[in-house]
């Protein structure tokens, strides 16, 4: 099922009109959720009750005026279908100025792999399998087995399956991750020994603090997890 919001915001402030249309979509039987953009955010956020997923598409588009605005914005192209279980959902914009915002609701049961090429990426209350890129990635109360890869910051908080992986990396900004207290983690990290960053108190077995590298284990150790922040500097309190 698609819902189709025929009618255009139009915000105008400071010589520059803002325009954007929506579209929604329903599906059913989804397990695994690929999303991508060029420009734009993605967003998942997981509900206990939630049977279906809902997605919410917004194309928007930036100009000196309405007329411009609208020429671009037709230039952007969309799509949401539904293969089996795994639901795919794509956005190209063909303009600086232009972007495709993409908000899914949905199981909290839910594998992921989200991307935005200069956007940031969101997940919420989700348990799986998750792949996240954006130039900034937020996951909050996330379980599961987790890869992130942004150009920007990092700020995850992830309660780790058993014998789990987590891979987080940052190309150029800073990495704030909360793990749960008492986990058998196999910590690896990478910062910016010229920023700050504390490890201090984290209540490891093994520890070793290096120039830009910090390795810790808590026995037996069978959670794996790399932060690699080699520009920015790295939060990492255990508090769940």
């Amino acid at each position: 099922m698609r819902v189709i919001l025929f009618s255009s915001l139009v915000i105008a402030a400071s010589a520059c009109t803002t325009v954007s249309t929506s579209e929604q979509f329903t599906f059913d039987g989804i397990s695994t959720v690929s999303a991508s953009v060029d420009k734009g955010t993605v967003d998942y956020r997981g509900s206990q009750t939630a049977t279906s997923v809902d997605v919410d598409i917004t194309s928007w588009a930036n100009a000196s005026g309405k007329s411009k605005a609208e020429q671009k914005q037709s230039e952007n192209a969309y799509s949401a279908t539904a293969d089996g279980g795994l639901l795919n959902v794509r956005g190209n914009t063909a303009y600086v100025q232009a972007g495709i915002d993409v908000l899914a609701n949905g199981p909290d049961f839910m594998d992921l792999d989200l991307s935005s090429d200069s956007g940031s990426v969101l997940v919420q209350d989700v348990i799986g399998f998750s792949t996240l890129s954006g130039y900034s990635v937020t996951a909050r109360n996330y379980e599961g087995d987790l890869t992130i890869s942004a150009d920007g910051s990092v700020n995850a908080e992830v309660y780790p399956f058993e014998m789990g992986q987590i891979s987080i990396q940052s190309n150029n900004g800073d990495c704030v991750v909360r793990l749960p207290t008492y986990a058998p983690l196999a910590v690896t990290i990478e910062f910016d020994p010229e920023q700050e960053s504390s490890f201090a108190n984290l209540g490891f077995d093994d520890e070793f603090l290096d120039n830009g590298t910090y390795i810790a284990s808590r026995h037996p150790a069978d959670i794996s997890v790399t932060i690699r922040c080699p520009y920015g500097q790295v939060e990492h309190p255990l508090t769940w």
